[in-house]
């Protein structure tokens, strides 16, 4: 299961049509050089949605000013999200 995603978040990079989004994104192979890095995942104001399918990324990317549907579990980033790296090596929102 891991390595099916690593290569889902390494394709997800790499893809041309989402490679400016995600691109700056270290690859999922990289190993952090410390407990203390961080790397910011949205910049404040940025739309995510919860249990993402294409239509529903599509209207996000569509409409990137407000939520896509009623139905669905859309989240606008207040501040800036920074991630860190946490237990077990999966990461953890910053404060």
């Amino acid at each position: 299961m891991e390595s099916r995603l690593m290569w889902l978040w390494d394709a997800i990079r790499t893809e041309p049509q989402l490679s400016h989004q995600f691109s700056d994104l270290l690859p999922a192979a990289a190993p952090w050089r410390n407990r203390d890095d961080r790397f910011k995942v949205f910049d404040a104001g940025e739309w995510f949605v919860i249990g993402m399918k294409g239509p529903e990324v599509a209207a996000l990317l569509k409409y990137p000013i407000r939520a896509p549907q009623s139905e669905v579990v859309a989240v606008q980033i207040q501040k800036d999200l920074w991630f860190k790296p946490g237990k077990g090596g999966r990461l953890e929102c910053c404060d």
